[in-house]
């Protein structure tokens, strides 16, 4: 990778359902790193350019649970870092960043 690319930032619906067709046009499988986190505030999702991570639907997955259904992010503390989430048919998943998963990186210009 070059000094201009860094872990994606994904801030438009169209953007994210392209992310999502190429994946599955190519048979790409895996997680995938996004460029945010809730590191510095527990809950408040940035993007590395310090935009806010829009919440709730299109983008943020959804699961259920004993209780009803559960809308992501869900980690608490333990999970700090934004991955498009294979077992979430590629939505947005907070997860712990130890995890190893594939990167999903972009140009700056």
């Amino acid at each position: 990778m070059g000094s201009n690319t860094v872990l994606a930032s994904v801030k438009s619906p169209d953007t994210h359902r392209d992310i999502y067709e190429y994946i599955i046009a190519y048979g790409l499988g895996g997680s995938f790193w996004l460029g945010a986190s809730d590191m510095a505030v527990e809950g408040d999702w940035h993007w590395m350019d310090g935009s806010r991570v829009a919440r709730g639907t299109p983008y943020w997955a959804i699961h259920s649970s004993f209780t009803g259904w559960i809308q992501e992010p869900d980690g608490d503390a333990e999970e700090n870092c934004l991955a498009l989430d294979s077992s979430r048919k590629y939505y947005f998943n907070d997860l712990s960043c130890s995890l190893l998963h594939h990167a999903l990186c972009e140009e700056r210009l």
